[in-house]
């Protein structure tokens, strides 16, 4: 089944509305929280839990990027996408919260794409995140919301867990990672009230999960559910966060209480 999900993805989620729209709230997100950046180098940026590497075309338009994947399925098709880049620096096999490669780099952006929910041990995964950040460097985290949507979907992708808004703020503020939480917001609004409709039906007739459910929309609903997420990244940088949706989105600022103590050249995220 994973080979298969795999695959799937790889060849839907370029256009497929809930991965485009994901990247397009991701793609806002990074280009408000840097907007006022003065540093005169490119970012250095690695997505940990890179899937079939559909975000990193979108990465590359930012700076230096690099990834980590710890399915070998998955890796491949990374890979692959990653030779099309003019910013990719490289990609390993690794896992959160002890497996990861790269130990040795600091980085001015990490993402984590609804990888958070794979992981038994959240916390240990995100103090291990933050030792890969840079001072001042920034993490943007998207997760799955509202357990009561937890489904069949959710087992077969492997989660341990779908997050309420609290346990996600909590977990991000918790106090030895030194986070300050820049964001913390509701997305996929819009298509909550089918998604709920949805998951109620798929309960009630015991509808087993197929990959074909990833299979992009016919063209005109897929381009209506693309209107709808647009206006929700519109929104995203009015307002503090969505009434409600089925994922969160996260971003926070390792922000150590003796950065200002530290050497010149240790600045180097400024």
């Amino acid at each position: 089944m994973q080979k298969e999900l795999y695959l799937k993805l790889y060849t839907s989620e370029e256009n497929h509305w809930w991965f485009w729209g994901r990247r397009n709230i991701v793609r806002t997100l990074i280009t408000t929280t840097f907007a006022q950046s003065t540093r005169e180098r490119p970012l250095e940026i690695l997505e940990i839990g890179s899937g079939t590497g559909g975000n990193l075309k979108m990465l590359d338009e930012f700076g230096c990027v690099s990834a980590i994947e710890p399915d070998p399925d998955a890796l491949k098709f990374s890979k692959e996408k990653s030779q099309q880049l003019k910013n990719f620096k490289s990609i390993h096999s690794g896992s959160l919260p002890h497996q990861l490669a790269l130990t040795q780099e600091r980085f001015d952006l990490i993402l984590l794409c609804d990888v958070l929910e794979h992981v038994q041990e959240d916390a240990a995964a995100l103090m291990a995140i933050r030792a890969l950040l840079r001072p001042q460097g920034v993490l943007i985290v998207t997760v799955p919301a509202l357990n009561f949507l937890w489904s069949e979907y959710d087992r077969i992708h492997g989660h341990c867990r779908r997050y309420t808004k609290r346990e996600l703020k909590q977990k991000l503020e918790s106090a030895p990672l030194q986070f300050t939480l820049l964001k913390l917001a509701y997305f996929n609004f819009f298509m909550l009230l089918p998604l709920i409709a949805m998951r109620f039906c798929d309960k009630l007739l015991h509808v087993q999960f197929s990959v074909n459910a990833l299979n992009v929309p016919v063209a005109p609903l897929n381009s209506l559910f693309k209107i709808f997420m647009r206006i929700e990244a519109l929104l995203l940088l009015k307002l503090s966060s969505l009434p409600l949706g089925s994922s969160l989105v996260a971003v926070v600022a390792f922000r150590p209480s003796d950065y200002g103590k530290q050497s010149g050249s240790d600045l180097v995220a400024q």
